[in-house]
């Protein structure tokens, strides 16, 4: 389900941007959706990964899966 979803997105961008319709979604911003709660949300993350708060939440992360 998750794939589909993401190749219906992605080519709704892509006419977005060849019928110059519409408001595009670009970074820093992005957009998470969860499918089970039927909901969206709008993030915004400024700088990127290379944002010191993005560093460490990954470092985090990587150190909880690679621990098990």
């Amino acid at each position: 389900m998750g794939v589909k979803f993401c190749g219906a997105v992605a080519g709704t961008y892509a006419l977005k941007i060849l019928l110059n319709r519409g408001e595009l979604v670009c970074a820093p911003y992005g957009l998470h959706y969860d499918g089970y709660k039927n909901k969206l949300k709008k993030a915004w993350r400024p700088g990127g990964n290379r944002n010191p708060l993005q560093k460490i939440m990954f470092s985090i992360a990587k150190k909880l899966v690679l621990d098990k």
